[in-house]
């Protein structure tokens, strides 16, 4: 024997309470991503303050220095005819490769110096 046994049941109540979950998730979602944007946009904005407060106190500086290093550079440039020449402007590039071999003729320097050390002791 074969039995069919069908059983129907109201899922409406379902239905509007996968809903309402649904919207709840999505409000809750946004909400959340609202408030992490804000949050973000003060810091940038803390950020930003303390930036211009430090390029400011910066700048002050640079330009005094820089003022008081352009004074010996005008000594310094006179090519010993009494005409003073530009003082060459290289960029961070150009400082670091001529930085380079001074370094590096330093460290040998040191490094042969230390040798020198120890085998003048071993000796």
């Amino acid at each position: 024997m074969i039995g069919v046994i069908e059983v129907y049941d109201d899922v409406t109540q379902l239905f509007r309470a996968i809903s309402s979950t649904r919207w709840q998730v999505f409000g809750l979602s946004a909400l959340l991503m609202s408030a992490l944007y804000v949050a973000l946009l003060i810091i940038v904005q803390r950020a930003d303050k303390i930036v211009a407060v430090n390029q400011a106190s910066s700048g002050a500086r640079g330009r005094a220095t820089r003022a008081h290093r352009g004074r010996g550079q005008a000594r310094a440039a006179s090519d010993g005819k009494g005409t003073a020449r530009k003082p060459r402007r290289l960029t961070p590039r150009q400082w670091r490769r001529a930085a380079l071999p001074e370094e590096a003729n330093q460290a040998k320097t040191e490094f042969l110096g230390k040798t020198e050390r120890r085998n003048a002791y071993a000796a």
